[in-house]
């Protein structure tokens, strides 16, 4: 739930008078809501309004929150201000294609194209979609203006609202900091460019029971910008087309890296993995000790069934192709794959051969390079490969069976387990 301060804050920081039919698409318990009532209840005994009327529409998938949010935010109806709040028991995405939906007095309440002047909320992110419509929601809303949309909530509430606001109208809401910079987000980034005015500000602290970076994003629909500002600073529309993931993260001091050749040009680079569990894989690496492995891993050959891959496989349903390579499989007695599983923690660790920052690939050798000062191992067993980046100080990649190295300091290029040359700060190797 978003904090009823902060909340205030966000809606102190929107000029009210121009937008008079407001949605909050993820409404929760109407912290939104409230704090909007709030707003216009002070500047109604301050005398600023005149016989004008305000519609608020919230939507919360969640029966309960609903009826808090209905609860919290309270008509008005005075000589004055009319605010009527209107609260739906929905889903949503469900209430966006269908282009209509029934509050919780079963009146319907429309959901047009450029029917609303303000949305404004917190909308999930990294949450999931309900099946029935998770694929027309990717076919309405997976691709814009020729770039890909990520299937992720917080990403789809953004275009869909997009669709909803007026011409002139506004979205303000609070994201994820993932918004500025992933490449899989570049699709939105270019979206909101050339569909409006953008804004960003970060906020200091959202709770006190989070740490996650979070923004205020704020959005203008209007026609293509030449611009995004974030935290007060202009981000040139050049500069950003000037990155290959359309990066909100550039500014003044690091776009003219982007103006020649990159990286990306000359060999193959990635940016590393997500473990999900970093007890599991990541060692620390000392100078001149061997890592101590506390895990006992099992590796086994686990059967994969044509059933068990339709019980994962989203919706119910695997490809033509991919049913028969399995039946032809299973037939064949080939249906088994490597799997590993940690069985127990042991009490004493386990030596294990030393490595430091590498790029694994199963049945070559480890390419490595040793730090003086303490590094992390991020090593999985057998059947990947690994590519690391540590404290930005050392960027490798390979380039087919070349690997390369940029270092701003006194590392050591090794072959197995055997020093090669140093490496010089500011120098690109290869071997």
């Amino acid at each position: 739930m978003t904090p009823s301060s902060l909340a205030t804050q966000v809606i102190d920081a929107v000029p009210l008078d121009m937008y008079k039919r407001i949605l909050e698409p993820s409404c929760g318990d109407g912290a939104f809501l409230s704090a909007i009532v709030d707003r216009l209840d002070a500047s109604c005994f301050s005398g600023d309004r005149v016989d004008e009327t305000w519609e608020l529409i919230g939507v919360e998938v969640d029966g309960r929150l609903a009826q808090s949010a209905l609860a919290t935010a309270v008509n008005r109806n005075d000589d004055t201000i009319e605010v009527k709040t209107r609260i739906c028991n929905s889903d949503f995405f469900r209430a966006y294609l269908a282009g209509m939906c029934n509050d919780i007095h079963n009146d319907t309440i429309g959901f047009d194209h450029g029917s609303f002047d303000l949305v404004i909320g917190n909308p999930p992110f990294g949450g999931t979609f309900h099946r029935d419509i998770e694929d027309i929601l990717d076919k309405r809303l997976g691709k814009r203006l020729g770039m890909k949309i990520k299937k992720e909530t917080y990403a789809f509430f953004i275009v869909a609202c997009v669709d909803l606001l007026r011409p002139g109208g506004r979205l303000t809401f609070i994201c994820s900091d993932t918004l500025l910079t992933i490449p899989t987000m570049a699709g939105l980034r270019n979206f909101l460019m050339k569909r409006g005015k953008v804004k960003l500000t970060n906020i200091a602290e959202f709770s006190a029971e989070t740490s996650y970076p979070m923004l205020v994003l704020d959005f203008i629909k209007n026609e293509d910008s030449h611009r995004v500002v974030r935290n007060a600073k202009v981000i040139d529309r050049k500069a950003i087309l000037a990155t290959p993931n359309l990066s909100w993260g550039v500014d003044v001091e690091t776009a003219h890296f982007f103006d020649g050749p990159l990286l990306g040009d000359r060999f193959i680079a990635t940016s590393g993995m997500t473990t999900g569990n970093n007890a599991l894989f990541v060692r620390r690496v000392r100078p001149g000790q061997q890592i101590q492995e506390p895990f006992a891993f099992e590796f086994y050959q686990a059967p994969v069934t044509l059933k068990h891959e339709l019980e994962r496989a989203r919706l119910g349903r695997l490809s033509v192709r991919r049913e028969a390579a399995l039946k032809a499989a299973e037939m064949a007695g080939e249906n088994r794959a490597s799997s590993a599983r940690c069985t127990s923690r042991q009490s004493r660790g386990r030596r294990t051969a030393r490595f430091a920052i590498c790029t694994v690939q199963q049945g070559k050798r480890a390419n490595c390079v040793f730090r003086s000062d303490a590094l992390y191992l991020l090593a999985r067993r057998r059947r990947c490969r690994v590519d690391i980046q540590a404290d930005e100080q050392l960027v490798s990649a390979r380039c087919r069976r070349t690997t390369f190295f940029w270092t701003k300091g006194p590392y050591l290029a090794t072959c197995g387990n055997t020093v090669c040359t140093p490496l010089l700060a500011g120098r690109i190797y290869s071997r």
